[in-house]
């Protein structure tokens, strides 16, 4: 297996970002200097320190790094869920963290896929529908909607559950269908946090294999938090936040 290139982003944050090219040398995602802080009461707790980095069409970065040194902050900033309290992040070349939250969210909606520590499934939808969610909320058509959650559930071997209720699945089949319903757009960019962080051993293994195969097959991106070194090693990067 091709060893994964390390970085420790406490030694990486003076890259600097060209704004108008930025989309031209490939990079999904550039982020630079990006820092977040949260006041609290009188004073200001810094969630992130000021952080670089970039990714390339295809390739898969893992984050690794204790509770608390930024890596679920990191995501949301790059998914555009929260804004930095300084530096720029660029998606494919727009500069989301100057954008409103109208334009975030119509970033979000057609470039990113999320999958989460926890399915967050809907629980009132069967297991088709659920997948069926991003492309509906995009405006695609119930058909076409519903063929492409039933491909997608094929290549994950969960064809035969698409009328089940999340309730009804095993916890490792709830979290492959959070897989599938994130890929199901097929997005430029998947972000992952903690995705294996509630399954057994087995079960994680199978899931994040899932993973990396269809971001592979779609030809997404992929940011991963995790806390196993074994799973981040499967990357073609790991950055260690500190």
């Amino acid at each position: 297996m091709k060893q994964p290139k390390r970085y420790d982003m406490s030694n990486i944050q003076n890259l600097e970002t060209s704004r108008s090219n930025a989309s031209d040398r490939g990079y999904i995602v550039e982020v630079n200097n990006a820092e977040k802080k949260f006041k609290f009461e009188k004073s200001y707790v810094v969630a992130l320190r000021k952080t670089s980095f970039s990714l390339k069409k295809g390739d898969s970065l893992a984050l690794v790094g204790p509770s608390g040194s930024g890596k679920s902050t990191l995501l949301h900033l790059v998914g555009g869920l929260d804004k930095p309290s300084s530096g720029e992040i660029f998606l494919k070349g727009e500069l989301i963290s100057s954008m409103d939250d109208h334009n975030r969210g119509r970033l979000r909606k057609t470039l990113i896929g999320f999958v989460y520590q926890f399915h967050h499934l809907l629980p009132e939808f069967n297991v088709v529908e659920n997948v069926m969610m991003p492309l509906r909320i995009k405006r695609v058509s119930k058909s076409k909607s519903y063929s492409e959650a039933v491909e997608i559930l094929e290549r994950i071997g969960l064809v035969d559950r698409i009328r089940n209720q999340p309730a009804t699945l095993s916890g490792g089949e709830r979290q492959r269908v959070a897989i599938a319903r994130a890929l199901v757009t097929k997005p430029s960019l998947v972000l992952a946090d903690e995705p294996t962080g509630n399954l057994d051993r087995e079960n994680a293994q199978k899931a994040f294999n899932l993973l990396i195969r269809l971001v592979e097959e779609f030809g997404s991106s992929l940011v991963i938090a995790t806390h196993d070194m074994k799973l981040a090693s499967s990357c073609n990067e790991i950055f260690s936040l500190r």
